[in-house]
């Protein structure tokens, strides 16, 4: 099986989960869903949701997209 040590997901606000409501009225959307997923499976995950509602691709790249790379 392939181990993942770290996600970092990057986008906008489906990245981020908006309007995907988690049983206690919050926000969780699929790349949180995703990085539970891995962790239960594997044991433990480094996770971090970069995503920014309204932001368009080119401003993914340009602001989230170095950061991601860094972390």
């Amino acid at each position: 099986m392939q181990r993942w040590d770290s996600y970092v997901a990057i986008g906008d606000s489906t990245t981020e989960g908006l309007e995907d409501l988690h049983d206690d009225g919050g926000y969780r959307g699929f790349a949180d869903r995703l990085a539970e997923h891995i962790a239960s499976a594997q044991g433990s995950l480094l996770y971090a949701n970069l995503a920014v509602r309204g932001r368009k691709a080119a401003e993914v790249r340009q602001e989230q997209l170095p950061v991601a790379l860094e972390m």
